[in-house]
């Protein structure tokens, strides 16, 4: 589940590396929280300040600090912040310090099942 993603913006400042000329980025840092593909998209519509006035769009900003959630649909395993737990039964967590609240829990399977009907 962890996937490496590199955003390139180049600024006007040139540096070497490897005995390459290239424009030095301006977007730097290091995002430890839960991000899907929702978020993915939002971002890119931010950076760029692409309309959206005809589209509704998802998910938190990749820099932000948003907590967040991904589900795994196959297996009804939802990823967050600090754990993973089973949307089938609470109690399969990990790591096992880990315990989902009963209110993120009614949240998440709200979302699930809004999602579901959405799509059917």
């Amino acid at each position: 589940y962890h996937i490496n993603a590199f955003l390139y913006v180049p600024g006007d400042k040139s540096i070497k590396v490897n005995g390459y000329e290239l424009k030095e980025g301006l977007v730097k840092g290091h995002q430890d929280l839960v991000r899907g593909h929702m978020d993915t998209y939002r971002s890119l519509i931010e950076l760029f300040n692409l309309k959206t006035t005809n589209n509704q769009y998802f998910g938190c900003h990749l820099f932000s600090h948003e907590p967040s959630f991904v589900i795994d649909n196959k297996l009804q395993d939802v990823i967050l912040d600090h754990g993973i737990f089973s949307l089938r039964n609470p109690d399969l967590h990990h790591p096992d310090t880990f315990n989902v609240s009963r209110n993120t829990f009614d949240y998440i399977k709200n979302f699930k099942i809004l999602n579901d009907a959405l799509i059917e």
